[in-house]
């Protein structure tokens, strides 16, 4: 167990190295929480005995103006590089996942 410094040994004991976990105050509010009732009650049964009929959606993108503002180089020297001018674009993927994907 690590212990701080500035810690007392008989307190080195409520030290936790648990990391928070953080969770949306919205789960508190009652419509929220009848929402996320009615879920566990209904919808996720029906996809459990389901399962075929479960399509997952991921999007992801790649933007080509992505380039690293910094460098190394030796002392006394400059670092250059070249990157794209003016024609940057965005290039978006979605795919759908099933079952026997």
């Amino acid at each position: 167990m690590y212990i701080i410094p500035a810690f007392p040994k008989h307190c080195a004991a409520l030290v936790s190295h648990i990391k928070k976990s953080l969770v949306a105050s919205e789960q508190d509010k009652p419509h929220v929480r009848k929402v996320r009732e009615e879920w566990l009650e209904a919808r996720q049964p029906f996809m459990q005995r389901m399962p075929e009929q479960i399509v997952f959606i991921d999007e992801t993108c790649v933007k080509t103006n992505l380039t690293r503002l910094r460098a190394r180089a030796a002392k006394g020297k400059r670092a250059y590089d070249k990157a794209p001018f003016g024609r940057w674009h965005t290039q978006t993927f979605i795919a759908g996942l099933t079952q026997n994907a």
